[in-house]
């Protein structure tokens, strides 16, 4: 781990042997786990750094700005351009893919979830482990599991950490949303199929 962060800067000799997991979340973050955290400088975002990071106990955040207010927590600052590609570093770290099931995403105005769930169904009575992402939860084979993303499309993170705990999946049905897509929350995945359900202003 310590090869990844070599190059940025570091508030503390920070010992990577204490971490073995990552997350975006602040809230409820524990000592265990690498916060990665987009923080901006003005005064709004700060106010909402500071209450978001008094909910959690992180062990080590990963910046993309130097923090604007005195943190307790060690702390690494990474330019906005390499913060994804240091997650999926750390990522592969953490939870090796052994196996990627094929990925289909389905974007547009209207209709994603409705079109990823049921391909997730047909796909599923066809014979093959199929699973789905979205805003209605997370499905695998129609039954719907835990998961810890709010957003209607997962980030990264925990996309990642869906792949990792189901490597035997045929297919992963994802919704993807215009918001994602701009985001890049699918960095470094080979979508195997997309489809649109309809072009609007968003797309």
């Amino acid at each position: 781990m310590n090869e990844i962060f070599e190059p940025f800067e570091k508030s503390s000799e920070i010992s990577f042997c204490d971490f073995n997991d990552c997350t975006i979340s602040l809230e409820g973050a524990r000592r265990n786990q690498i916060v990665f955290y987009k923080n901006r400088n003005d005064q709004r975002s700060s106010e909402i750094f500071r209450s978001r990071l008094s909910c959690g106990r992180p062990g080590l955040l990963v910046l993309i700005n130097r923090p604007s207010f005195e943190l307790s927590v060690p702390h690494i600052v990474v330019p906005e351009a390499e913060f994804l590609k240091v997650q999926r570093l750390t990522l592969k770290k953490l939870f090796e893919l052994k196996r990627v099931p094929k990925l289909a995403a389905v974007t547009g105005t209207n209709g994603k979830t409705t079109t990823a769930f049921l391909l997730m169904q047909l796909l599923h009575q066809s014979g093959l482990k199929a699973g789905f992402a979205g805003t209605i939860g997370v499905y695998i084979n129609n039954k719907k599991i835990p998961h810890s993303f709010n957003t209607t499309s997962p980030g990264l993170i925990d996309l990642w950490k869906l792949v990792y705990e189901n490597q035997d999946l045929d297919v992963l049905c994802l919704e993807a949303s215009s918001h994602a897509l701009d985001q890049d929350r699918f960095f470094g995945f080979s979508l195997d199929v997309a489809a649109f359900t309809n072009f609007s202003r968003d797309h």
